[in-house]
């Protein structure tokens, strides 16, 4: 059921500051089958709940990974020191905040708040966890404006920091899963296995991880908040669409993630089932390196979305379960516009450029994708309309976590991927994915595209807290990044998630990252 939160969070992101972005997608490889997986857990009793998602988790540690898989694991086991609430609102989670002026914020931490170590969570933690996000590239895109040296603990429950720059998404970018507190004592004792050993302040704890099988977590018993209402959590990934379903159908899964365009109908209509949907934060697109031939080249890269149909490409592969895009941010965030107009279909355009920049008899290339289907369908069908204007495509299907590290080292000439905002503002997709000092060192800006408009567009809105400022600025950036084409936009996601007939409480994400405390069994 669809919340749109970009319209009642207006208000309060100017009143406030606002934003983050975390990158998303998932895989749909073959499986060995529902049947064979339903074996490995199944569904236990009622006080398990299972869950199956499209992909593994790539690390349970956010400071190693943002997609969305992995979040929606730590999601349920960090917190953050403030959250959105139902109304798009930034409210006290951890912690009650205060903006001293433009650039510097305090934060008074709730006392008696439990790690799942048994320790208590103190300031110091606070500033471990924000020292640790200004020190990873992954992180970079959320803390990249705190000064680190400004970072201090005022007593047991306080802490203070500055930021280089006033920064009007900064908050609420505070608000999304990789932004949750960490224990200094876990995260220091484990080391580098931490990614393997998440210790948080949420309602489920972390039991065990079986990669590739199972992640397994626990509610915790001195949550300091309201406690989830299902003791255990099992989360299983099945890439293969069509399986998703079946393990929904056989009883095998409570809640099944994803559930596949060609499976929508099917799942509606089964009285015993439950289909709930949202129009989500996320887009997908045909990504170019531009620093790679021949994609460093402005001409090539409009020649290839001259030659692609990406309506008709949006309809093949959703079925009308997908609205084609413009911008590289959905619909539903703020400072959307709808003016913005893709390069439209024309295959003799494509050639006539392709020949002004030194390819009349095109060339070869190579689209990268992870193994989820529709990912897959989107390189099959360019494969196909290229050859058409001279260019011959091979395609490199890869899995998730593979696929990821190839896109980051800026190891491929083209790439099908998903971006997903987990917040309402704009900032956390555009600033993260194009400005010039996000490219390389495992930072989002994997087109590597370097432009000094983009960053000074991006400047004036990340910087300003004037509403009108900032649309204006985000208008001009989508109407030129539609001319310099990083991205070949192809569909604002929708979100469908199948539940069994006897689950309640639960709330669908417009990123795709459940929380699961709040479900229950009827």
């Amino acid at each position: 059921m669809t919340k749109r939160f970009a319209a009642l969070f207006l208000a309060a992101a100017m009143a406030v500051c606002t934003l983050t972005g975390c990158g998303g997608g998932g895989n749909d490889s073959e499986t060995s089958g529902a049947s064979e997986t339903a074996a490995v857990s199944g569904r236990e009793d009622k006080d398990t709940l299972n869950v199956v998602m499209a992909s593994d988790a790539a690390s349970m540690d956010a400071a190693d990974t943002i997609d969305v898989y992995s979040q929606m694991v730590y999601g349920n086991i960090l917190e953050t020191l403030v959250k959105l609430d139902e109304n798009g609102e930034v409210v006290p989670n951890l912690a009650e905040y205060e903006m001293l002026d433009d650039v510097t914020y305090q934060f008074k931490i709730k006392e008696g708040v439990k790690f799942h170590n048994g320790e208590e969570l103190k300031a110091s933690d606070v500033a471990f966890t924000i020292q640790r996000g200004c020190e990873s590239p992954v992180l970079n895109y959320l803390y990249s404006e705190v000064d680190p040296a400004t970072i201090e603990v005022v007593d047991d429950y306080t802490v203070k920091f500055s930021l280089k720059n006033p920064s009007a998404p900064f908050l609420v970018n505070m608000t999304c899963n990789p932004a949750g507190i960490v224990s200094e004592k876990a995260v220091t004792e484990a080391g580098d296995s931490y990614n393997m050993n998440p210790v948080g302040t949420g309602p489920y704890k972390f039991v065990s991880w079986q990669q590739g099988t199972e992640i397994r977590l626990e509610a915790f018993e001195d949550y300091h908040g309201e406690p989830a209402k299902i003791k255990n959590v099992v989360i299983r990934p099945i890439p293969e669409g069509a399986n998703r379903t079946i393990e929904l159908e056989s009883g095998g899964a409570d809640i099944v993630c994803d559930i596949p365009t060609t499976d929508i109908s099917r799942v509606e209509a089964d009285a015993n089932l439950q289909l709930e949907s949202i129009v989500s934060y996320a887009t997908t697109f045909l990504g170019f390196n531009c620093e790679a031939e021949p994609f460093d080249d402005v001409r090539v890269r409009q020649a290839v979305c001259y030659a692609l149909d990406y309506a008709g490409i949006t309809q093949s592969i959703m079925q009308g379960y997908a609205e084609p895009a413009t911008t590289p941010v959905s619909s539903e965030l703020l400072f959307h516009d709808e003016t913005v107009e893709h390069i439209p279909y024309d295959p003799e355009k494509a050639k006539e450029l392709l020949a002004e920049a030194g390819y009349p008899d095109g060339f070869e290339m190579t689209i990268t994708c992870d193994e989820r289907k529709e990912r897959n369908d989107i390189a099959v069908i360019a494969q196909s309309q290229l050859a058409e204007v001279g260019i011959t495509v091979n395609i490199e299907p890869l899995e998730w976590a593979a696929f990821l590290d190839k896109v980051y080292a800026g190891e491929t000439q083209s790439y099908v991927l998903g971006w997903s905002s987990a917040v309402p503002d704009p900032d956390m997709v555009c600033y993260s994915c194009f400005h010039s000092s996000m490219i390389g060192n495992g930072n989002n800006n994997v087109s590597r595209i370097n432009d000094p408009k983009i960053d000074e567009l991006l400047d004036k809105g990340r910087t300003s807290f004037d509403t009108a400022t900032r649309e204006e600025a985000y208008s001009e950036f989508y109407h030129y990044l539609a001319e310099v084409v990083p991205w070949d936009m192809m569909w604002v996601d929708s979100k469908y998630v199948g539940l069994a007939g006897d689950v309640e409480g639960f709330v669908m994400d417009p990123m795709g990252s459940y929380r699961f405390a709040t479900v229950s069994f009827q």
